[in-house]
């Protein structure tokens, strides 16, 4: 079996690895330190990425608005913060990353991605910690430790951007002409957008050796090598893809958007 080897600042890890590591798992623990992480795989590991019938209990909100809330410590307006009504105010002010796909699938919403990497990569634990004081102490207590997981870890958090976005649809909309998608839809997009961040940032991806991943090394114009139960996928300096493009089987993916937007005041 071949052994993999990578450097950990120029590599890109998937949820999966992530959750493995964090449960303890040897084999992942040694591909998480001092890696990169996709804003997606942050969210799906912190919970906070909405659902097709909700939004998430919370999101991250952008450090540069709240600045001052660190310097006054965990009680500053905590009657506020804590309110689950304030909260739910709080979608509208952070970024949303928007994939809109038409009458083909369900509006593909992600917000505060932007924020969440800028809270990661810069250790904010108590600037976390105020985004969801709002939620049961049982469940704020269980998200600070993955928090603290990652932080001790040293992981890179790389947002979503619309150049990453558009490549992702390029390559989803190739998949559905071969393959059909995961129950959940999301999940799809979610592991594409994962490949892709990895492909924009020219990283080597670390992850599970499944159907999706492959195919995203090919399309992508990756070098796969597989070791047990992962794959690397190293990219060169060209963003290029290998297939050419056809018509997905009955969508009317030519309507399919990306939308980058800031939250409001």
């Amino acid at each position: 079996m071949t052994t993999l080897s990578f450097n950990p600042s120029a590599t890109l890890v998937d949820t999966q690895i992530v959750s493995l590591a964090f449960k303890g798992q040897d084999d992942a623990i040694k591909l998480v330190a001092s890696c990169n992480i996709a804003s997606i795989t942050a969210a799906e590991f912190l919970l906070s990425q909405s659902t097709e019938k909700a939004r998430p209990e919370y999101v991250a909100l952008p450090v540069t608005r709240y600045s001052g809330l660190e310097a006054e410590g965990l009680e500053f307006d905590n009657e506020r913060w804590g309110n689950k009504k304030w909260a739910k105010s709080s979608y509208r002010k952070t970024d949303q990353f928007v994939i809109d796909f038409g009458t083909d699938f369900p509006i593909f919403l992600e917000y505060g991605n932007r924020s969440m990497s800028t809270i990661i990569n810069s250790r904010r634990k108590q600037f976390y910690r105020f985004c969801i004081s709002h939620l049961d102490k049982s469940k704020q207590k269980y998200l600070l430790k993955r928090f603290e997981y990652l932080c001790q870890q040293e992981v890179s958090c790389i947002p979503l951007t619309k150049e990453i976005g558009n490549l992702g649809l390029e390559a989803m909309k190739q998949f559905l002409t071969e393959h059909n998608p995961k129950a959940n839809i999301k999940n799809t997009v979610n592991d594409i957008l994962i490949a892709a961040t990895a492909r924009v940032k020219n990283l080597t991806l670390v992850s599970r050796d499944n159907l999706l991943n492959r195919f995203a090394g090919s399309f992508f114009g990756g070098d796969m090598v597989s070791s047990g139960p992962w794959l690397r996928i190293t990219f060169d300096g060209t963003l290029k893809t290998r297939r050419k493009m056809s018509e997905s089987k009955g969508y009317l993916n030519s309507s399919w958007r990306v939308k980058v937007l800031r939250g409001r005041d």
